[in-house]
């Protein structure tokens, strides 16, 4: 287990943002409210919050989702597969679910309400323990401490999203003529950006994008994110 608290939790993993660097080894990042494009790293504050939801759900829901969805995606890359086998597609399911709810978990504030427990008298050391350890505690307030909350909130929002998209099929698509972009959330229409020039689309989609469906893909990215987009290459997107 690792014993190290992870405060800086990446919506959009790490191992999938480096899929997009460019031959500087950075990634271009444009914020919704400020002017043109910067690069920087991966492990930018950028991609990240800062520690919204436990150790337990980022360590280990989460871990464990991204590691089976980075084996998938490796694969397919690394075989030249577009097309997935069911167990493959759910993995997918439960990653973008994974995505949805780090990017949106803000929205289920008003779901944190007040407890009358008996309070705890714990050690930052002894909170910090159990945190690795993955167990929930009542801190001095007589609550569970807010990211707790949240955890359990994302662990049920991504059981309720795979309930409600069970036996969906994903599939590998190109976009062989334009690079696409990453938003900062995936909103609801069941695509995950891969590579500059391969992504995800759940149903039954066409195999290879049109100029026109990549360009419209990376407008709904922007279109739908909140505070940034990134990709390995913006200049087409500095005033969209």
């Amino acid at each position: 287990m690792n014993r190290t608290i992870v405060k800086n939790q990446h919506t959009f993993p790490k191992r999938s943002l480096e899929r997009f660097l460019n031959d500087e080894n950075c990634i271009y990042v444009r914020r919704l409210s400020g002017n043109g494009p910067f690069p920087v790293k991966p492990d930018n504050q950028i991609f990240c919050v800062t520690r919204k939801w436990c150790q337990s759900s980022e360590q280990g829901l989460g871990k464990g989702i991204e590691d089976k969805y980075q084996g998938v995606i490796e694969d397919l890359l690394a075989n030249k597969r577009t097309e997935l086998l069911p167990a493959e597609s759910e993995i997918v399911n439960q990653f973008y679910a994974l995505w949805k709810y780090r990017t949106c978990i803000d929205e289920f504030e008003d779901q944190i309400g007040s407890f009358n427990l008996t309070p705890t008298a714990l050690t930052s050391e002894e909170k910090r323990d159990l945190d690795l350890s993955h167990i929930s505690y009542v801190d001095e307030t007589g609550s569970f401490p807010n990211r707790n909350i949240k955890g359990v909130i994302m662990h049920g929002g991504i059981i309720h999203f795979l309930d409600m998209h069970r036996n969906t099929p994903w599939i590998l698509v190109e976009s062989p003529d334009c690079e696409l972009i990453i938003p900062d959330n995936p909103g609801n229409d069941m695509y995950i950006p891969v590579t500059p020039h391969w992504c995800l689309l759940a149903g039954n989609p066409v195999k290879s994008l049109t100029v026109k469906q990549s360009e419209q893909a990376n407008l709904g990215s922007v279109a739908k994110s909140n505070q940034y987009i990134a990709g390995r290459s913006l200049s087409r997107y500095i005033n969209a």
